[in-house]
């Protein structure tokens, strides 16, 4: 159950129906482009962090040290599940591709 704090209610969830293959191939490749753009803006966000070179305290810069980590270490979950997600989805595709007719392939 999901809360929709605009209306104050609890909002349902909606349902994904995977009637064919096709459709999961389509939602495994649209959950690959979303986790590699959420990936790309952990890892942008590692990188512009400032550091000691930028006038920083060791302090500051001890802390910031451990954000980059955490950002790293989200990037990386992140790289795997798009990696994994495709190597589900080009096995997918592999089978959809068995059942395409041979006059009907692309040479």
């Amino acid at each position: 159950m999901l809360y929709s704090p605009a209306v104050n209610m609890p909002a349902a969830e909606p349902k994904v129906v995977v009637a064919h293959r096709e459709d999961l191939w389509w939602l495994l490749a649209e959950a690959c482009q979303l986790e590699h753009m959420i990936m790309c803006q952990y890892l942008f966000a590692e990188w512009t962090l400032k550091d000691k070179s930028d006038g920083l305290t060791d302090e500051q810069s001890a802390r910031i040290e451990g954000w980059r980590g955490v950002l790293r270490g989200i990037g990386t979950y992140d790289s795997d599940v798009v990696r994994g997600a495709g190597e589900t989805a080009a096995s997918l595709a592999d089978k959809l591709a068995a059942h395409v007719p041979a006059e009907l392939r692309s040479r």
